[in-house]
């Protein structure tokens, strides 16, 4: 056969899905092991489907009785599909193909392989059908190909669907080993004795007025994450990567951004100089991934992430910079409508790579209208589906900010320092507001001592 010209015809053996049926027969039990990583579907010939569909039917009955070749029949008898299936005379040839159920893992393996090749040689014809019918765009294309693929890979993974005495083994062996889960930590102290640190699986809302430091504080956490030799990807849709860089840089050489920005440098001085070598020579070695597209749609940013996580094996940290510059697929409806589209989309894909993923989100102009400024969960902008979708939701702001008089633009740098970082929602655990102080002109967070803080809240219920 011509290697390029493969058919689903040729993606199949016989005698292999013989043999594990035969299997079944000679083992029933095996059934109870094969059941979560073989799916009737994954059965080429339809006679072997509907012979697999009635032994999973009864699959409790199984474990009160003993499968044999009678009781098979029987069974086929009441489905109505006996003679569908060739009758006794092709279940005695089942008996005779497995001579022992020892094989039945290199079965499946073989059985498994032919299965996928076949779906994704369907999924081949499908993409090439909607080409053609050029009725999508590339990008939905695309989704659709990385879904299908995905879904393809994880079938027969046995690990949707858990037993609740699994986690309680887990448990046992987390406390028999003395063990705690090892989330990545912001290094922001309060945050993560609250939190334990960026949970897996969860979507995080950071959200804040302009001026407040919220992407400089995410490039704070980014930085910190990746130094736990963690591997973060940055989607940046307000800053080119060359600015996002210099803001990195400024923060781990604690030299004023504006003079990073400008490149200008005294060459005596050799202590700046020494802090620009030794910042970029610990930034060029973290893994820390930028995306800085224009424009980049929900389906992109799901698309980059599968592709970043296939090639690396795995993402520690997702920031997304900022929610409200993403664009939804569909376009179409009111832009709450497409909020919640990608809102959901993100926390979707958080579950899906099993990764903790910051969107930074902007706050509606009425909290500068009301007289505490702190903020709360109905100022997010398009706040419902944000709310609703968001694991923890976070927010920066800076009563220094609004009480001191605004003047030149370096005197505002300077003004703001103290700021509160208060967790407003948080779906595993307690809230809590904290204090933390920001440098804005190194663009750097760091935490208060234990006194700073004391003294800032005194008066204040904790």
């Amino acid at each position: 056969m011509d290697e390029f010209q493969l058919t689903e015809n040729s993606l199949h053996s016989l005698e292999i899905e013989k043999s594990i049926l035969g299997a079944i027969l000679i083992d029933p039990n095996i059934i109870y092991n094969i059941s979560d990583r073989i799916n009737a579907s994954d059965f080429y010939f339809n006679f072997n489907q509907l012979i697999y569909e009635s032994i999973l039917k009864r699959r409790d009955k199984y474990s009160k009785i003993n499968l044999d070749l009678n009781i098979l029949m029987e069974n086929l008898k009441e489905d109505n599909i006996l003679d569908s299936i060739g009758g006794v005379e092709y279940l005695n040839e089942l008996i005779d193909s497995s001579y022992t159920s020892a094989n039945i893992e290199a079965y499946i393996e073989i059985f498994k392989e032919y299965s996928k090749k076949r779906k994704l040689l369907n999924v081949s014809k499908e993409i090439s059908k909607s080409i053609y019918d050029n009725k999508k765009n590339s990008t939905d294309l695309l989704e659709e190909v990385q879904v299908s693929i995905s879904q393809i890979d994880e079938e027969g993974s046995g690990d949707d669907i858990i037993k609740l005495s699994e986690l309680v083994a887990r448990d046992y062996e987390r406390t028999d080993n003395n063990t705690i889960e090892d989330y990545p930590k912001t290094k922001f102290t309060r945050y993560d004795s609250v939190t334990n640190g960026l949970r897996p699986a969860t979507l995080l809302i950071l959200a804040a007025r302009p001026a407040m430091g919220k992407t400089a504080f995410s490039l704070n956490i980014a930085l910190n994450v990746a130094k736990q030799n963690k591997r973060v990807l940055i989607f940046s849709l307000e800053m080119g990567e060359e600015e996002l860089y210099n803001r990195l840089l400024a923060a781990e050489s604690e030299i004023e951004l504006k003079h990073i920005q400008r490149n200008r440098f005294d060459l005596n001085d050799k202590d700046t100089i020494n802090k620009l070598l030794i910042a970029r020579d610990t930034l060029s070695n973290l893994e820390v991934y930028i995306d800085a597209s224009a424009t980049p749609t929900i389906t992109a940013i799901k698309n980059k992430s599968r592709l970043l996580q296939r090639k690396y094996k795995n993402i520690d940290l997702i920031i997304i910079d900022y929610l409200q510059l993403v664009s939804a697929t569909s376009n179409k409806g009111s832009r709450e409508q497409e909020i919640s589209e990608i809102s959901r989309g993100l926390k979707l894909l958080s579950k899906e790579l099993n990764v903790p993923i910051i969107a930074l989100s902007q706050l509606s102009r009425r909290v500068e209208s009301r007289e505490d400024k702190t903020p709360m969960l109905s100022d997010l902008r398009e706040s419902g589906s944000i709310e609703q979708d968001a694991d923890q939701v976070m927010f920066l702001s800076s009563k220094e900010y609004y009480n001191n008089p605004k003047n030149s633009e370096e005197d505002n740098n300077k003004l703001l320092s103290s700021i509160e970082l208060t967790l407003a929602k948080n779906r595993s655990g307690s809230t809590n507001k904290s204090l933390l102080f920001f440098d804005k002109p190194i663009q750097k967070f760091r935490n208060p001592t234990y006194d700073e803080e004391k003294m800032y809240f005194k008066g204040e219920e904790d």
